[in-house]
């Protein structure tokens, strides 16, 4: 099976945040990503989903 990369663009819309935030994170090194090219970024869904899960928030449960 063919693996399936995520565009900017789409990942702008998956994760419902500008592409200026996005360009801002790969910067930073924050979210997992390639670069064909040294200038197309490219976004496996299986790595961003890991990476989602990890920003989660562990503070359920924890009374203010």
């Amino acid at each position: 099976m063919e693996k399936r990369y995520l565009t900017i663009n789409e990942l702008s819309e998956y994760l419902n945040v500008k592409k200026r935030t996005i360009y801002l994170w790969t910067m930073q090194k924050k979210i997992p990503h390639s670069k064909l090219g040294g200038k197309l970024l490219r976004f496996e869904p299986d790595k961003v989903d890991e990476w989602l899960k990890r920003q989660e928030c562990a503070c359920f449960g924890n009374k203010y």
